[in-house]
């Protein structure tokens, strides 16, 4: 199967170059795919909800909306659908009037409990009992939410959930560890720390930040939350490590 990847995608309203992608990082996107669907059969299809987990810059959905393309060559007849916790971030107005520890939870966006998690189970439940539902999706042009843009029509399909707290367990109230309770299967994915440091300071930039907020940002909060959320791997069913190789930079990407 000659299969064909695309010079372009969409990552939250950035357009994301995929022609400097190495052959072994295809190849991982490719192994990855095919053996979702094969789960996905195994599993007897229906509704289910796999999860990728991981720190910032780590390629999350990178990866999940890869998948969802490349999944239409390989099969068709399953449908996969990208979804990100980020599209369940609070409303910026709301996170600027909420008090935490040395100011608003909007500086700690991001954080764990910026998120409306019962929002993110409710919808999860929904997915699967096999109703028909809208779900949200983030801007990184507005930086908000937006209700209702992801069309979920009735029949079989993969939700392919990504998000730093997919795995989270502490701070019990919050309701990660409900989530987590709806999952089918389970990934972890990593990759270098000076990937992680430099992508996640580029997607700051693309965002509107000045380089030097950008790595501000990333090393008051970025570099916080990776700590706690490394901390969750253990709970993953699988873990997920990018083959090493110098053609991959998310700057281009």
């Amino acid at each position: 199967m000659n299969i064909v990847f695309p010079e372009h995608i969409i990552v939250t309203d950035q357009e994301i170059d995929c022609t400097h992608l190495s052959a072994q990082r295809k190849d991982f996107i490719v192994s990855f795919t095919k053996r979702l669907i094969a789960l996905y059969k195994e599993q007897g299809e229906g509704r289910k909800v796999y999860a990728i987990a991981g720190p910032s810059g780590s390629g999350k959905s990178y990866l999940s909306i890869l998948t969802e393309i490349l999944g239409k060559q390989i099969d068709s007849e399953v449908r996969i659908i990208p979804v990100s916790i980020d599209a369940y971030h609070f409303p910026n107005e709301y996170l600027s009037q909420t008090a935490t520890l040395g100011g608003t939870l909007k500086d700690v966006k991001g954080r764990f409990d910026t998120y409306d998690v019962p929002a993110l189970l409710c919808d999860l439940q929904d997915f699967k009992d096999g109703n028909s539902m809208r779900l949200p999706m983030y801007s990184r042009k507005l930086h908000e939410p937006i209700s209702g843009e992801i069309k979920v029509s009735d029949g079989p399909a993969i939700m392919l959930i990504e998000g730093l707290w997919l795995l989270y367990s502490e701070h019990e109230g919050i309701g990660w560890r409900e989530i987590s309770g709806l999952f089918d299967r389970s990934y972890f994915l990593e990759d270098s720390p000076a990937s992680l440091r430099a992508h996640t300071i580029e997607r700051h930039v693309r965002g509107g930040r000045a380089e030097g907020d950008a790595a501000r940002q990333y090393d008051e909060h970025d570099a916080q939350n990776k700590t706690l959320v490394l901390a969750t791997k253990e709970r993953a069913d699988e873990r997920l490590t990018w083959p090493a190789s110098q053609n991959f930079n998310l700057s281009r990407e």
